[in-house]
């Protein structure tokens, strides 16, 4: 915005852009909540995305809003596809990470990434999800030649991918994108998201490689037909997504 209006023709005519921050995690609960209370025509509609999944979702995303709208619009069409219907929001929240560690699970198993590559997408996300080609040192390379290599492998999978900076086309910066996030969701045996209200059959395995991973999808699984959910969705509580 600011280099498409820095024209001679222009200077004194235009106001200062205006910065606006991104959401974060602490205020999309409360917005998507504002949201549904706004545009719901009946008291007892239930949309089909709650706020709590919202924020989860967002979480998981790296609070990538775009990301995280894609996503629960994606859950929302398969609910009315499936002809699925639920009891009330509780179930709709459980089934909906239930869903979302199902996506993450299929994409794990549609990939072939090796070992350093792994962990250096594990790196870049612990820090915040973007890194310079430039800091190779950092992540235990001799040089960015030697660390491009194992970009490639993330790059091919569909992890991440490189962009030249918008205000110096001569800096880079690779970035984890949506796929790479719900991958790391599942390595991480979805720990980070769920510490609070994980079963003790998870706990059991805390620290055990991320091979083990499945075991939360797993429980999960159980946990519906134990409950067995049944969803439906109208087109009328898809409005709402």
């Amino acid at each position: 915005m600011r280099s498409a209006a820095s024209s001679q023709r222009l200077q004194g005519r235009l106001q200062e852009p205006i910065e606006i921050a991104p959401l974060n995690g602490d205020s999309i609960r409360d917005l998507i909540q504002a949201r549904v209370a706004e545009f719901k025509i009946d008291n007892s509609a239930i949309p089909p995305v709650s706020s709590k999944s919202f924020a989860y979702a967002f979480r998981v995303l790296n609070e990538n809003l775009r990301d995280t709208l894609k996503f629960c619009g994606d859950f929302s069409l398969w609910l009315h596809d499936s002809n699925q219907s639920w009891e009330d929001e509780a179930h709709l929240d459980e089934l909906f990470e239930i869903w979302l560690a199902e996506q993450s699970h299929a994409y794990m198993d549609a990939i072939n990434v090796p070992p350093r590559a792994w962990k250096l997408l594990d790196e870049i996300c612990l820090q915040g999800g973007s890194i310079s080609p430039s800091d190779h040192k950092d992540y235990g390379f001799n040089s960015s030649q030697n660390m491009r290599g194992q970009v490639q492998r993330l790059e091919q999978a569909g992890l991440v991918v490189s962009e030249l900076e918008d205000t110096d086309q001569r800096r880079k910066t690779i970035s984890v994108v949506a796929k790479g996030w719900l991958v790391r969701h599942h390595r991480s045996g979805y720990e980070k998201h769920e510490k609070a209200r994980m079963p003790t059959e998870v706990l059991l395995f805390r620290g055990w490689s991320w091979s083990w991973s499945w075991v939360w999808y797993e429980v999960l699984v159980s946990r519906a037909i134990r409950f067995q959910l049944l969803f439906e969705v109208s087109i009328l509580q898809l409005s709402f997504v």
